[in-house]
């Protein structure tokens, strides 16, 4: 924002004559700001106004006023032998900004509502959390940090214990500063977070035949989860996610059952912030035999054969039948 650092002086006579007239601005003991008929500046932000001079006007503007720019101003006027001085010190303010960073909980569970707090200038400020209206208690603020260009920062949250009736209330973060005329207010409703379920697709595990397993997981709020398969307790290798919505994924897992995988544990993980604990589900390794496999493939196979043969004695018999039949109205 600009700032307009006054300053005004006075003449016997006005206009004032530009070439007996001189203008000067020192900040903090360094001159800034010269004017001598023609405006000269140590940075472009400093301006004053040369048309405005004559008539008494000698006020310095500051553009893109910083926290840095707060300091004692001299302005100095001098015409002919007259010598006027004026100081002035300026506090440079800055409104905070009030962002929310959670309002995502869990229902019956603990659950932090949380903001952050930037920008502000100077340090003093005054942060309440409010639930229709009426304060809230369990609420922390944290120490203010420095930011680089001179600002300050915070972070705020306030726990609850989220219920069925919370849902249709308005939750608010409200922030006191001696920058802001009114305090500056952040209305939230909740979002209520929901529990994934799973469940792993696989088929029978054969020896040396490799098979994909899918981790199916659906019905969860917010997005960010984390979903991983374990062998035997220990991680393996991640696969690409499939996300299929916001709301379920799938993560295949692609195996190679060996004769010593008999017995192993598959397991898929779910980490999610509605749970309390990973949500897990696990299969054990059970191998089926190829031989019996085959054994069982060619019984099937001859009924199948037996099946077609009937069906088409069936047929071959009723187009003898109606042939036979036609023959005799012959």
């Amino acid at each position: 924002s600009n700032t307009l650092i006054p300053c005004t002086f006075r003449v016997n006579k006005f206009p004032a004559d530009p070439k007996l007239l001189a203008i000067y601005w020192d900040f903090n003991g360094r001159r800034i700001l010269t004017y001598d008929n023609v405006v000269s500046t140590t940075d472009p932000r400093f301006s004053l106004d040369p048309n405005s001079a004559p008539r008494g006007e000698a006020s310095l503007s500051v553009s893109n006023a910083q926290i840095s720019d707060g300091g004692a101003y001299s302005c100095s006027v001098t015409y002919g032998t007259e010598w006027q001085q004026k100081e002035i010190t300026v506090e440079i303010q800055a409104p905070p900004q009030i962002t929310i960073t959670n309002r995502v909980v869990t229902e019956n569970k603990e659950s932090a509502l949380s903001a952050s707090i930037i920008g502000f200038y100077p340090l003093n400020i005054d942060i309440i959390w409010l639930r229709d209206g009426e304060k809230l208690p369990w609420v922390t603020v944290n120490k203010p940090q420095r930011d680089p260009d001179g600002t300050y920062s915070t972070t705020s949250a306030v726990t609850i214990v989220p219920t069925e009736e919370n849902r249709n209330q308005i939750f608010s973060v409200r922030v006191q500063h001696e920058s802001l005329s009114v305090p500056l207010q952040e209305n939230i409703q909740l979002l209520y977070a929901a529990a994934p379920s799973i469940h792993i697709s696989h088929g029978s595990f054969y020896v040396n035949e490799e098979q994909t397993l899918m981790c199916q997981v659906w019905g969860y709020y917010p997005e960010d989860i984390a979903v991983s398969w374990f062998l035997n307790g220990s991680r393996v290798e991640p696969s690409e996610i499939k996300r299929i919505n916001s709301s379920a994924l799938e993560l295949p897992y692609r195996f190679l059952p060996t004769a010593e995988s008999q017995g192993m544990e598959i397991s898929c993980v779910v980490e999610h912030r509605a749970l309390t604990e990973p949500l897990v589900q696990s299969l054990k390794v059970e191998l089926t035999d190829a031989q019996g496999r085959n054994t069982l493939i060619i019984p099937i196979a001859i009924v199948v054969v037996a099946l077609v043969a009937v069906v088409a004695v069936l047929i071959l018999k009723k187009m003898k039948r109606c042939c036979f039949r036609t023959g005799n109205r012959e």
